[in-house]
Parts: C-alpha cells; structure tokens; sequence
C-alpha cells in the first residue's frame, strides 16, 4: 500500500506545481485581460488548463478522449469544445504571451538575478513545418536555411529574453509569402474580406505579410512598454543591416550585436568606406591572432561608422573578427558587430554566445513538445493560439529548471513529468498487490507463516510463462 501512496503522491505534486506556476503567473486574470473568456458553458480557464496538461501525459486529444479513463470522468470539456476554444478570432493570444512571459520575469526571474547580469533579447526566425497541409489558411512555400529548399509552412518570427541561464520567450509572429502561395485558387482579398478591418483577426493577418524587420522592430517597442529589462538585442546575419541597426537604435534605445554576412555593405574606416574583407584584412596587418580559449581564436577588432541617425549623430560601432569553428565553410573568420564600442572583443563574444539560446528553444518546442504534430489546423487564428501555447509549456519548464536549479535540460524535465503522469504498468501492479495481500496474511496468521509462503511459492509457480518473466521472484522469500 505504500508504494501506491508513493505513486499517488508523485503524480499529486506534479499536478501541484501546475497549480503553483498558474498562481504565481496570475494565469486566470491575464485571460480575462486578453479577452479569452466565454459567456457560458465550460469556462475558458478549466480549457486553457485542460489544452495546457494535455502534452504533459502522453497522450494527443484523440488517445485522450479514447482512454477508458477519461470515459469513465465524464468531463465536460468535449472535443468540439477545444476545437471551438482554438477557433476563436477574439482571443489575443500573443497579448496574452508578453503579458505572461513580463509577468514571470518580473515575479520569479528578476529576484533571482544578480542587478549586473547581463540581460539580453533575442531575435530569431524557425520555420514551422506542415508538409501535408494543402487547405491551411495563410499557408505559403518559404525556404529552408537548412537543406535550402521550398517547403510549406510558417516562419515564426519570434523574440526571446535570455540571462544565459534561461530562456523565456516574449512574443511572436507566424509570417507568410505573397508570392508563394501553396493553395493559389484563394486570394489573399478573399480570405481577408471575411473579417472587419479593425478585427484582430484582419490585423494579424496583415501583419503575417508585412516584412519580418518591420514586425520584429514593433515586438521590440512591445516589450519596451512592458519594462522587460535587458542592456542588448542579439540575432544573427540576417538581421544585421545597418538600417535595422539604425532603426532599433532610434525608437528602442537598445544596443545590438549580430553576425555580419560578407556583402556589398560597406562601412566607414579612416575616412573611407570598406567591406568586411577589406576590414579583415587590415584587421590582420595590424594585430595578431590570439586564442580566447580552446576553441575560440580571435583576430581583431576595427571601430567603423555604421551611418547617420535622425538627429544627425553618427552610429559606431564595433566589428570583431574570430575563427571560424565550421570546417565545412570556405571563410576562416566570421565578424561580429556591436554598437557598443566600449565594450572588449571578448564581451562582445560572451554576449553574443547567448543567442544560442533561442536555438535550444526552437529545438526543444519542435522535437519534445511537438508542435509541427500535435495538431493539424486550417485556420490562421487556430494556428497562432496553438503556437502560444506551446510556447507558455515552455515557460513553465523553463521555471520548473530555475526553481529547482537543475542542469538537466528541459527535454528531461518533460519525460519525467510524462512519466510521473503516466499510467502505472500492469506487471508493477500484480506485484504490488500480492505483496499487500502477503503481508496481512502474514499479520494475521504469524503462526502459519511458512505455510503461506508455500502456497504462494506454488501460486506464482502455476501462473503463465509471460506473467513469470516480469514479476519479482524475490517477493515469496522470506
């Protein structure tokens, strides 16, 4: 009997701390905030709850609601009813990620920090796959930086807050092509005549077509007004121009530091304009190459001017050279720009080595949280609140590893949540009840204990062949 209180009792604080990460967040009324609410039947909370877990046991919406189990609950949240809550147009579900991810920085992350720590956000894109969709609604070709080819999905533009222990995301924003259309019988005019120009719907559909800087520039001046404290914005090649950095600089007022792609950009130098492998190679002639550690090598740095802002001020900035660890690339080097210039070469490395962070995240939502295969949409507005709350399991594994201050990473926190979740197997079951039922034979009749021990001895000799390989011998001894 112990052993199944043990098993009652792990499963009892896992649903616990679910219940604790929706206190100190204040989950409930940042729902009713974000107008995700319903005029009757089953209560948005109890859904957002029920969707939120759902992952966490193993289990898709389907095995769920087949599992004799949940028959036997009769709970009133059916499936239509999730449909219906994933459907909704009204619910602003990325208000509903910024004001959760501010919330769980300001209460739980910040008080942890030390005031000189290093904070920074990060800008990346991920593409989320739907390779057998051909009706999903915004769905477009784009290309894959990985295997460079067009496959259908949604970039997820999104942007991220790192102390280089963790990573919370802030916002996001599911992006489409107007040129690659996957369904092109239906126009984009079609589809957005179906909503109200000033709808939320009609504006996030918008907003999935208008440029990446521009939408990644507007996430920034958002978490701006929510106080999310953080010294620099990190993101790599493709975003570094020197109009984005210009850009950020004025209506932000947030240092960048990026990865450089050798282009035709040219930057001011000694009264002159060059490229980066001019830079590189004057970089070269004046300094030595150093080694930072094992495995970095560092070249050099060079200050340039990156442009003129509004109110007339040149942008510096700082552009340092280091080694190239990709053995498959032709360049030996890669730059890194900062617009800090007063920072070292290797702050600006350290720094910038915390965008790998987000690479983690995407890694994680996409290969054990399963976001390109849980569920499969056609609506625009069913796609995003999905995508929102994949992100939000993220947080709370994300707070599950800060409070316990565990190194493992949160692949291995959700396995063991999985399987502090899951059903307890039949053989563990046959063992632990005929071990309750010996020992109160024992208890009872402590005169005929060897008696009992032979007859169960006899007992689990007679039970079948596959039933012997999986029970525990040891359990008839005394």
């Amino acid at each position: 009997m112990k052993s199944i209180q043990e098993y009652d009792h792990n499963n009892k604080q896992l649903l616990d701390s679910f219940h604790h990460f929706y206190q100190i967040c204040h989950v409930d009324s940042l729902l009713k905030r974000c107008r995700i609410e319903k005029k009757r039947g089953v209560s948005t909370k109890e859904i957002f709850r029920f969707v939120f877990q759902l992952r966490f046991t193993g289990k898709n919406l389907y095995r769920t609601y087949q599992s004799k189990l949940h028959q036997e609950n009769s709970s009133p949240i059916k499936p239509h009813t999730v449909y219906r809550f994933w459907k909704q147009s009204t619910f602003h579900w990325r208000k509903f990620l910024l004001l959760l991810s501010s919330r769980f920085l300001h209460d739980v992350i910040q008080p942890l920090n030390n005031p000189d720590r290093v904070s920074v956000l990060i800008l990346d894109d991920t593409l989320i796959k739907k390779p057998y969709s051909s009706r999903v609604e915004m769905l477009s070709l784009q290309r894959n930086h990985t295997s460079q080819e067009m496959e259908k999905g949604f970039p997820a533009l999104t942007l991220g807050w790192s102390d280089g222990s963790t990573f919370v995301p802030l916002s996001f924003s599911l992006m489409t092509s107007k040129k690659y259309l996957v369904n092109p019988c239906v126009s984009r005019l079609s589809q957005l005549s179906c909503h109200h120009p000033s709808s939320l719907a009609y504006r996030r559909r918008i907003e999935a077509m208008e440029k990446k800087p521009d939408v990644a520039l507007s996430m920034l001046k958002q978490a701006k007004i929510q106080n999310i404290q953080a010294q620099y914005v990190v993101f790599d090649s493709w975003f570094t121009s020197p109009a984005f950095l210009k850009s950020i600089q004025e209506e932000v007022s947030l240092d960048c530091i990026g990865m450089v792609k050798q282009t035709k950009t040219r930057y001011g130098y000694q009264e002159g304009l060059k490229n980066l492998v001019e830079l590189y190679a004057l970089c070269r002639k004046k300094q030595r190459p150093t080694m930072l550690d094992d495995k970095t090598l560092l070249y050099g740095s060079l200050r340039v001017s990156i442009g003129k802002l509004v109110s007339g001020e040149v942008l510096y900035g700082k552009i340092v050279f280091v080694g190239n660890r990709n053995k498959k690339s032709k360049r030996i080097w890669l730059a890194i720009l900062s617009t800090d210039v007063s920072l070292s070469d290797q702050e600006i490395i350290r720094i910038y080595g915390k965008r790998w962070e987000i690479e983690v995240f995407f890694k994680t939502i996409k290969s054990i949280l399963q976001i390109e295969k849980e569920y499969q949409f056609r609506h625009f507005d069913s796609t995003v609140a999905y995508v929102t709350v994949a992100f939000c399991r993220y947080i709370y594994l994300a707070w599950l590893s800060r409070v316990s201050q565990d190194i493992r990473t949160c692949g291995v926190l959700f396995f063991q949540a999985c399987d502090e979740l899951a059903d307890i197997r039949l053989e563990e079951a046959l063992i632990r009840l005929l071990q309750i039922l010996k020992d109160i034979l024992l208890q009872a009749i402590p005169d005929a204990a060897e008696k009992i021990m032979e007859l169960f001895t006899s007992f689990i000799k007679s039970l079948p062949s596959f039933l012997l390989r999986n029970l525990d011998f040891c359990m008839c001894k005394s």
